[in-house]
């Protein structure tokens, strides 16, 4: 028999959390704001890793194996600042409308793969056209002649997210 909390209950942690600091004269606002910060930087640290595959780069000599980190790093910070350019340290790109069913909570900044879809969908945009030549133009007497609602370019986009 299990005791405890239900399942269904979330779990809430009432113990008390410390912040070790090597400076007993730090005030607890910069002590706080400097944990803040580093937060950010271990959710830097996981987007490159895990979304940018930093330190998985399969390259042949010596010397591209150390700058293709760097390369990628560079590549992310470039795309950060491009952001935070444009939109605002708070700000996010106009993005497509998620399904019904993802319900998540609204992000303090853009996330890294919004930012990537986003570049995607203005290096793309122009190039993507819908070219049905190709087809029949008659259609079989039992088809129904009404067009997709989506456009092809809003449906590529669309499967990235």
């Amino acid at each position: 028999m299990r005791r405890g909390k239900p399942r269904s209950s979330r779990s809430r942690r009432w113990e008390p959390a410390y912040l070790i600091c090597t400076d007993p004269d730090l005030p607890l606002q910069a002590l706080h704001q400097a944990y803040l910060w580093r937060w950010d930087i271990e959710f830097n640290f996981r987007d490159e890793k895990t979304i940018l595959g930093v330190g998985q780069a399969q390259v042949r000599s010596e010397a591209a194996n150390q700058n293709a980190p760097a390369l990628a790093v560079a590549a992310y910070a470039t795309l950060l600042l491009a952001s935070v350019k444009t939109y605002g340290a708070a700000g996010k790109p106009e993005t497509f409308q998620s399904p019904r069913w993802h319900n998540r909570k609204p992000e303090k900044r853009a996330t890294t793969n919004e930012l990537i879809n986003q570049l995607r969908y203005e290096l793309w945009s122009d190039t993507l056209t819908t070219n049905f030549t190709g087809f029949s133009s008659r259609s079989a007497p039992d088809q129904n002649g009404i067009k997709c609602d989506h456009p092809l370019e809003s449906e590529v986009f669309l499967s990235i997210q």
